[in-house]
């Protein structure tokens, strides 16, 4: 059995792969970032580097030239989806996108003579939830030109190709690989779907980091103009139900015989940001968008949220139904987190606020909000390996131990 330990290892500086491999990858090694897999490659085969980490259709590519070279070990793949990225308001060519990603997968089993590659294996069950409005009362499947961003679409026709990026390292554009692999097909289905030829495609090599810098424009600031007012009317709004319920809002929001109905006060709680530091607005963003690692942890806000609803609501009990975080969190650990959160709930009851139950998020690891599982997404106190352990063995960890000590009164919750 080969053995990683102390050896060192490669791992591309791009996606989730440096955070990842923490959990793919034994105790022990020795990391090295590269910039491509070219590079990390190049650097393997000099003996600079023991192995490389990665995603195994760019680690080692059907056209790799000298492809006997390297042994791919294939234990415990997961399967991995194509995806697209395309300017904001580019509904309609998305649309064409996902026709080509389409007759795209039917390819892959014909193309890539490998077996590790995953096939679908069918649908649980299909959705017949409309997804627009315009589904809803006009059917279809697709908005029509005026609403779904055509202007995008009908930039590409008249200049007769559509241009597509593909990282510098991929098979086709790669030094080490020039023999056109799967980016291409797909690119080329796509040109196919959009002008009816797969050679009006125009392909623009990209170096992996900058895949998504080269898609902003003069206009970009528009895009976080436009985040932060999905993220403050995220906030603002979730405050609504509380103001309707204590009596805050019109008749015509919230009619006087719902007022009070409630038996107990519910929230959640997990970030926040004091009025002062508002310049840190976007790790709000990040947050909304599952990238929790880098979520602002403020857990005065706490206090002052339970205050605010127990003078909203004087007569009603106070139930913190999910805090949690994530092994780190703005630098915070889980542990750091748990007891600052806990003592912030002290001091509102020192207060008189009536806080009956606290509910941390979550008991095991889970996947939120359909978002890959990884650190960056853990909030068990109890991990389990969602990928790989079949029986899903809770395994506990530190802060489990840390919360029943404070549970049972065995820790003072300062350490």
């Amino acid at each position: 059995m080969l053995s990683l330990t102390g050896k060192k290892v490669g791992v591309i500086a791009i996606g989730n792969q440096p955070q990842s491999w923490k959990r793919d990858l034994p105790d022990g090694i020795r990391k090295q970032l590269f910039r491509n897999y070219d590079e990390a490659r190049s650097s393997l085969d000099a003996g600079r580097i023991d192995a490389i980490y990665g995603d195994a259709l760019f680690l080692l590519p059907m056209e790799l030239e000298n492809r006997d070279r390297f042994r791919f070990l294939k234990t415990q793949l997961s399967e991995e989806h194509y995806v697209v990225i395309a300017p904001h308001g580019h509904t309609r060519l998305l649309d064409y996108v996902d026709r080509a990603i389409i007759g795209f997968s039917q390819d892959l089993a014909g193309f890539c003579n490998v077996t590790w590659l995953s096939e679908a294996k069918g649908t649980v069950k299909e959705s017949t939830r409309p997804v627009s409005l315009h589904e809803v009362f006009k059917g279809g499947d697709s908005l029509p030109e005026r609403l779904s961003g055509g202007r995008g679409l009908r930039r590409v026709k008249r200049r007769g190709k559509i241009r597509i990026g593909i990282r510098t390292d991929a098979p086709g554009v790669s030094e080490s690989c020039t023999s056109e692999g799967l980016e291409f097909l797909l690119a080329r289905r796509i040109a196919e779907e959009i002008l009816g030829d797969p050679a009006k495609v125009e392909i623009v090599p990209i170096p992996p980091g900058e895949r998504l810098e080269v898609l902003e424009s003069k206009t970009s600031w528009l895009n976080w103009a436009w985040r932060f007012w999905g993220t403050t009317s995220l906030i603002a709004n979730s405050n609504w139900w509380y103001l309707g319920m204590s009596g805050k809002l019109a008749k015509e929001l919230c009619p006087d015989e719902a007022v009070g109905q409630q038996d107990f006060i519910g929230l959640d709680y997990y970030w926040g940001l004091p009025t002062n530091r508002l310049h840190r607005f976007r790790l709000l963003e990040d947050a909304a968008q599952g990238r929790f690692l880098r979520a602002p942890v403020w857990p005065r806000g706490l206090f002052h949220a339970l205050r605010r609803f127990h003078r909203w609501f004087p007569d009603k009990e106070l139930l913190i139904v999910e805090n949690g975080c994530t092994p780190t969190a703005g630098g915070v650990t889980r542990a750091e987190y748990m007891i600052s959160h806990l003592a912030e709930v002290e001091k509102a009851i020192a207060c008189g606020v009536p806080v009956r139950a606290y509910n941390w998020w979550s008991i095991t690891s889970n996947r939120e909000w359909g978002h890959p599982f990884d650190p960056n997404t853990d909030f068990g106190l109890n991990f389990v390996d969602l990928d790989k352990d079949p029986t899903l063995t809770r395994q506990p960890t530190p802060e489990a131990r840390l919360l029943k000590e404070i549970i049972t009164g065995t820790t003072d919750g300062r350490r």
